[in-house]
């Protein structure tokens, strides 16, 4: 019993039964199995962690150590109180990397803190526990923990607390180490447990096998320095697609892959020189030398199928091409990421505002490029300004002749984060600009991405109560009103722009596209429920409509699998641009290479026969076709590597070098 008098063994024995019981809860919250090999993981760190911090301490007087203990506990709790808000809130865990999303949840404290579940507070019981604990003996002992301390300790005893220390550390050590052995992950699992221990680039997956306190170490180390190991595996089904329709010579690419020396970027460069080229079909050049406008809705999902409220959008949805699988799943920032990957092509960083962070890259294979090349003029709106993404920088780089924002629509923002701009003004404006600025002879392609839709939808504003009246006689709570009333600000906004067109007499020369960038999840699935009556569960909730329109196709519903990661080479597919299909992560949609999977950031996956849980490894069929566990590790294998080709392309500005040094080799084999 004498040991148990220790402070520092009593310290250690708080530390890890604490994080121990925060683990089990937070796994309990997220619905993780808890007793699996990920457990034996989590109590090693903790014990590892428990033996730091014990011995920090361990100098202090006791009333002290007791009341730093109190205080570090509280951190534990809160800190994973918030991810689990933030997991909730926003669909991912917060990430030290994206300081903008601490803006987000800022400006939407009262949302936020409303979205925040009854059992999240039981992540408090250890602190309360302890506090508890701490009275009691004060109270009824009155001996301010002394009874239970050694009182002094000797320079000795020091030095054997120190060497105990390490030798506890040392054993923890090697133990955590043997179990980072792939035998105790999920067999379809394709990251290794090194390669995720060391990168951290994957937080649902890092935090279901390591546990969420060690997710903010790694969370803070990538901040300070980031990942260099991440890895393109070799596929153990990798099969080429080559149509002799789309033929490429690649000498200049396999020359430069013959002198390049960075490892790294010939790993790309193989990786894509190797990609699929889709085949052409019998939608390749349908839109041929017509206009196109792309509209990326804020905050849009299936609730705008509704006829009666909104008319102009669903006239554009049953005349046009509906695309009724299609997914906008979140991440980190989730509208510029999904901005990004619609115009890239590649998946975005998910724990970081990927095209904030690397605004100035370029990507020569960009929407707006590939039309620039085919002799359009390009150009992009959005009626708000950059206190969150740097458009005014990123746009141009990717190819966009003229960006405009708010301030050059002449629209004032109002500093109170609940008002926005309207979507009808920015149309007005944008078919101003088709005159002015489009030069004559020219065709255009333009982007634009509302805002009069965006959160929040719990306060009074100018738009989410302009159209309270169209629900008075529903039986819907008052936010889902002041969405709907929103919507119909969008909906507004797109009979505008089709009745500019057909006055202008190009509507019938003119695709419009439309998709919504995220579900509107400050909300919450008790709200949405009031509204929509299909199932919210898991992947679900990031259904989001994609509807491809022009007055002389005919209308269709499109059932695959889909999402933003294949809008911009489906489009260079139907216009028939001069396009390599090997630089996209991405894929047109109807090709007969098309894949039908879409992916959430954790790199969890469904297709028509079924949804793959990465974080833990279930699968849910929906169709009588059953996978092995080695198809689902192909596939798990050919996603890992989409993902992986596009991090390392975005961080290493892979498309600029490819540019570059083509371009270069040109000039060689020219002189």
């Amino acid at each position: 019993m004498k040991v148990l008098k220790n402070k520092s063994v009593q310290s250690f024995l708080v530390h890890l039964s604490s994080l121990m019981a925060l683990e089990i809860i937070f796994r309990l919250l997220n619905g993780y199995t808890v007793f699996t090999f990920s457990l034996v993981r989590v109590f090693l760190f903790s014990g590892i962690l428990s033996i730091i911090i014990s011995f920090l301490i361990s100098f202090l007087k006791p009333k002290k150590m007791a009341i730093v203990n109190l205080i570090i506990i509280f951190v534990y709790s809160l800190y994973i109180f918030i991810q689990v808000g933030y997991l909730n809130y926003m669909g991912t865990y917060m990430s030290t990397s994206v300081s903008s999303q601490f803006g987000a949840i800022t400006s939407y404290i009262p949302e936020f803190i409303k979205s925040l579940k009854p059992s999240y507070y039981f992540l408090f019981t250890p602190f309360i526990f302890y506090l508890l604990l701490n009275i009691a003996i004060n109270i009824y002992l009155n001996r301010n923990l002394k009874a239970f301390m050694i009182k002094r300790r000797y320079t000795h005893e020091n030095a054997i607390m120190l060497i105990t220390s390490m030798i506890g550390i040392l054993t923890f050590s090697m133990l955590y180490y043997n179990f980072l052995d792939d035998r105790y992950m999920q067999a379809e699992q394709a990251v290794s447990l090194i390669q995720l221990f060391k990168n951290g680039d994957q937080p649902s997956l890092y935090v279901k096998e390591f546990g969420i306190m060690p997710y903010s170490l790694i969370d803070l180390k990538n901040k300070a320095l980031p990942s260099e190991n991440i890895t393109l595996n070799p596929e153990s089904d990798l099969s080429l697609a080559v149509n002799e329709t789309r033929e490429y010579d690649d000498q200049l690419w396999l020359d430069l892959i013959a002198k390049e020396k960075n490892s790294t970027l010939n790993s790309l460069n193989n990786y894509f020189i190797n990609n699929t080229i889709t085949s052409t079909n019998d939608k390749t050049g349908i839109f041929k030398n017509k206009n196109l406008i792309v509209i990326m809705m804020e905050s849009v999902n299936d609730i705008i199928e509704n006829p009666e409220y909104f008319p102009n959008f669903n006239y554009l949805m049953n005349n046009g091409w509906n695309f009724t699988n299609h997914f906008s799943p979140r991440s980190n920032c989730p509208t510029s990421n999904n901005e990004f990957s619609s115009l890239t092509g590649l998946y975005a960083d998910a724990n970081i505002c990927t095209a904030n962070i690397y605004s100035d890259n370029t990507y020569f294979n960009s929407l707006f490029n590939l039309f620039n090349d085919a002799g359009y003029y390009t150009n992009s709106f959005h009626n708000y300004n950059n206190k969150y993404y740097n458009r005014e920088i990123y746009h141009p780089n990717m190819g966009s002749q003229k960006y405009h924002n708010a301030e050059d629509m002449g629209l004032t923002i109002n500093p109170y984060d609940y008002e926005w701009t309207s979507d009808e003004d920015m149309i007005k404006y944008f078919l101003t600009t088709i005159d002015d600025e489009v030069p004559k002879g020219k065709k255009f392609m333009s982007y634009l991405i509302t805002v009069s839709s965006h959160s929040s939808y719990q306060y009074e504003s100018k738009y989410g109560d302009m159209y309270l009246d169209m629900t008075e006689d529903t039986d819907y709570s008052m936010p889902i009103r002041r969405y709907l009333s929103k919507l119909k600000v969008v909906d507004n906004a797109i009979g505008l722009l089709m009745k500019g067109l057909k006055e202008k007499g190009i509507l019938d020369d003119t695709v419009i596209v439309l998709y919504g960038d995220h579900y509107p999840y400050s909300l919450g699935d008790d709200l949405l429920s009031e509204v929509l009556d299909r199932s919210l569960e898991g992947y679900e909730r990031e259904r989001t409509p994609l509807v491809i329109y022009n007055s002389k196709i005919t209308p269709e519903e499109m059932d695959g699998y889909t999402s933003y990661l294949n809008l911009t080479p489906t489009l260079a597919n139907l216009f028939d641009l001069d396009f390599d299909p090997r630089l996209y992560v991405g894929e047109d949609y109807f090709s007969k290479e098309f894949s039908g999977i879409v992916t959430l950031p954790d790199l969890s996956w469904r297709n028509e026969d079924l949804y793959y849980e990465s974080t833990t490894g279930e699968v849910t069929y929906y169709t009588d076709k059953t996978y092995t566990p080695e198809q689902i590790k192909a596939i798990n294998q050919k996603i890992y590597n989409k993902n992986n080709a596009s991090l390392l392309a975005i961080r290493y500005n892979y498309f600029a070098y490819l540019e570059k040094e083509v371009n270069n080799k040109e000039k060689e084999v020219e002189s």
